[in-house]
């Protein structure tokens, strides 16, 4: 038995390098779970990751389907189980990234630092959030993401607030101060805090049924024409905008219109400017010709009509009752043409008495070198105002 214990211990013991070392089998033991359970915890979280974007892959499968009505029921139920995994995937990934920017410190001068932040919109790659200083009301904008990835990301912000800072102010124009860069490296993009933004506002008379009031298409045409002067002041500065649309026009106090959200914006020479057909506009205020790879002030023009068709038009209605896809040919003139069919043939059964919408539209979705300039948008604007001073009616501008 004394043996047998003897040569227990000794197979327990070995040597390593001249050194007598004594294998503790609990220690050991830990060891090799801790090991193990770092390997399961990686193999894991690839696998979540990989289920996370096949999710997301069938989502978007889901809606393209579904636009054109190719959905069975059984598979629709399906599907729509997946959309809500997907959504609530991202909403949860929305929530720590908004607890992580408010957990970071933000300080900008003396010490003094950005405060009270709160997540109020998100785009396809940045969020913004409303914040003070000193009690001062202010807008930041960051980049979408989370921890070094957001910071690595932070360039955006940069070159934005550069393209600002050359423009120069004007009062159509959104005025940013500065980027402030937080305690873990992610710059924001300090600017002057909006009430809402155009889309807001429209969306908000339109569930009051208010659009088509005297007051209330005054006040929509109003703001817009300060957008327009903002735009033409942003094209005299040979800038294009390539993102315009109701979400990227602020308001303030319901009196002052503000071009924003420059973060697509590239300066143009005389042939224009370069785009990747996809990575400009939103898809529903993309012309004809950013499938040519290079456009020119047109094409802000363009989503400029876009943009006031989807102001103006009724409640739970918008240009495109189907995917823009669908009116594609072979040609631009071919596809303007058919846009402009579309457009003129909805704006009529949505708003039939709207002349000023029919004339814009039939200027503006025409191939490039024919297409309305800014001027002229703004010179069929005044026209209504003048025509509704004469009847008595409220008149934008007054």
């Amino acid at each position: 038995m004394g043996r047998a214990t003897l040569a227990e211990t000794g197979g327990e013991r070995f040597r390593i390098r001249g050194k007598r070392m004594l294998r503790e089998k609990a220690a050991m033991k830990l060891k090799w779970n801790h090991r193990k359970s770092k390997d399961i915890r990686e193999k894991f979280a690839a696998l979540a990751q990989a289920k996370y974007e096949a999710n997301r892959k069938k989502a978007e499968a889901y809606r393209k389907a579904q636009s054109f009505g190719d959905v069975s029921p059984q598979v629709a139920a399906d599907e729509a189980e997946v959309v809500r995994k997907a959504e609530a995937e991202a909403h949860l990934d929305a929530d720590l990234a908004v607890r992580e920017v408010q957990a970071d410190t933000w300080t900008w001068t003396l010490g003094r630092s950005l405060r009270d932040f709160k997540p109020v919109g998100r785009g396809a790659s940045g969020e913004v959030f409303f914040a003070t200083f000193e009690g001062l009301p202010v807008a930041v904008k960051l980049t979408k993401g989370r921890g070094l990835q957001a910071a690595a990301t932070g360039i955006d912000v940069q070159e934005e607030f550069a393209v600002l800072t050359a423009l120069g102010q004007h009062p159509n124009v959104v005025r940013a101060f500065a980027v402030v860069t937080s305690s873990l490296g992610r710059p924001g993009l300090v600017l002057e805090r909006a009430s809402e933004s155009l889309h807001a506002k429209a969306r908000r008379l339109k569930d009051d049924r208010l659009e088509n009031s005297p007051a209330g298409r005054a006040s929509l045409l109003g703001l817009f024409s300060q957008f327009d002067l903002g735009l033409s002041f942003v094209h005299g500065r040979s800038v294009m905008h390539l993102d315009v649309k109701p979400a990227n026009i602020l308001v303030f106090d319901d009196k002052r219109a503000a071009l924003a959200d420059f973060g697509h914006a590239e300066g143009v020479s005389e042939n224009g400017c370069s785009v990747v057909g996809d990575r400009v506009y939103t898809l529903d205020f993309r012309c004809p010709e950013c499938l040519m790879v290079r456009v020119k002030f047109a094409a802000d023009v363009w989503a400029a009509a876009a943009t006031l068709f989807e102001v103006c038009c009724p409640r739970k209605a918008s240009l495109f009752s189907v995917p823009p896809g669908t009116f594609v040919r072979e040609t631009e003139e071919q596809t303007a043409k058919a846009i402009r069919e579309m457009a003129t043939a909805r704006s009529f059964k949505l708003m039939p008495y709207d002349q000023t919408m029919q004339d814009i539209l039939e200027k503006t979705f025409v191939p490039a070198e024919k297409r309305l300039s800014l001027p002229g948008l703004l010179r069929i604007l005044d026209k209504e105002r003048s025509a509704s001073r004469s009847i008595g009616r409220p008149a934008f501008g007054d």
